[in-house]
């Protein structure tokens, strides 16, 4: 049985834990050992069946990415980082494992470097000796980690001088570059442009989503036939009865929902019916106060497992344009606003939703136009 060691670092938003859970799934359904090393703050929404999960201790960062932070809102200690770091490389030395995939890096989680850099490096070095059974009974074969980077679609646009430490970190230790996208669609040169220094690297996965299988429950009938015109946050109109608003884990997504509770609570809002649901890293204190505010025509609840069920009866969505969204958004065939999460100089959302913006079932609302 072929084995795989994936890390995975969330630290804002939900998305990288959630597509490395499809892929660790998939891996296992497919016959692989595989154990996930996830330094996130855990979630309740996530689940890793018949799958090894390594929980390190949680960090977790600001809607800036100023710096990083414990589980309990206190700067970590210099031995935290080290009890991290040992912990990871100890699982990691207690077997051969196949493959070891890194989630985003060293395309971004540099803050990660002082764990990752002696994991990649313990890999290195990392051999499995078989006897061949064909040949002389003294002869060895040697098996080494082949290591890959997972990467999303678009990644956040840097300098000159941090694309080419990307650079000389893949030539220095990685076999494969796992791009989840179409190269027909938005190749890698796009938002990182030295891709050329290791093009035969490169291997395009195509989108990681789950195909969507409708719960049992019933469909309402009249969910996407649009009767009526409302205006949006933008001076563009487009017509819709029901409208769910979400932002993925919720931590970024604050501009998101207050825009909408106000367009909810407007006289032309009050025609249609909202649904808000509101992500799990957000806190409590926001979403009671949201609950309170909330207009008589919005339900407000967190997150629910059933989030693709929720957009196929929905007229609309109201949505930031991270990676895992646009997929529900896809599966569904749910027409969407995007408003693409655009804090501290990021990139990679708005440069989705403008690739995604040509097909006529998406409009892109700017943050900063936000009111």
């Amino acid at each position: 049985m072929k084995s795989v060691f994936i890390y995975v670092q969330h630290l804002l938003g939900i998305g990288h834990l959630k597509r490395i859970e499809v892929i660790a799934d998939e891996l296992a359904r497919a016959g692989f050992k595989v154990c996930v090393a996830s330094g996130g703050v855990e979630l309740p929404c996530f689940s890793f069946a018949e799958i090894e999960l390594l929980a390190l201790p949680a960090l977790k960062t600001d809607a800036q990415f100023t710096a990083l932070y414990r589980h309990d809102n206190r700067a970590p200690a210099p031995s935290f980082f080290t009890h991290r770091a040992e912990r990871l490389l100890h699982r990691f030395n207690q077997e051969f494992f196949d493959f070891l995939i890194i989630e985003m890096f060293p395309f971004a989680r540099r803050q990660m470097r002082f764990e990752l850099i002696p994991l990649l490096q313990q890999a290195k070095i990392a051999h499995k000796h078989h006897h061949n059974p064909h040949h002389n009974p003294h002869q060895k074969k040697h098996h080494r980690t082949i290591i890959c980077s997972s990467i999303r679609d678009i990644v956040q646009l840097k300098s000159a001088d941090k694309n080419q430490q990307t650079c000389d970190l893949i030539q220095q230790y990685f076999d494969w570059i796992l791009v989840h996208g179409d190269k027909n669609f938005i190749p890698l040169t796009r938002s990182f442009p030295l891709a050329h220094q290791f093009q035969q690297k490169i291997l395009y996965t195509g989108y990681i989503t789950r195909p969507y299988e409708p719960a049992n429950q019933p469909i309402d009938e009249n969910a996407n036939k649009s009767t009526r015109t409302v205006k949006k946050i933008t001076a563009q109109k487009i017509t819709a009865k029901k409208i769910l608003v979400s932002a993925g884990g919720g931590a970024a997504g604050k501009n998101c929902y207050e825009s909408c509770l106000k367009a909810a609570a407007s006289p032309q809002g009050q025609k249609y019916h909202w649904h808000f649901l509101i992500g799990n890293n957000i806190g409590s204190e926001f979403f009671n106060e949201f609950v309170r505010r909330a207009p008589h025509n919005a339900k407000v609840e967190q997150n629910r497992a059933d989030f693709r069920d929720q957009l196929k009866q929905c007229d609309l969505s109201i949505s930031q344009a991270g990676y895992n969204t646009m997929m529900d958004l896809i599966a569904t065939r749910t027409r969407g606003i995007l408003i693409p999460f655009e804090g501290v100089a990021e990139t990679e959302q708005l440069m989705r939703a403008q690739y995604f913006a040509h097909s006529k079932n998406y409009m892109i609302a700017r943050e900063h136009n936000l009111n």
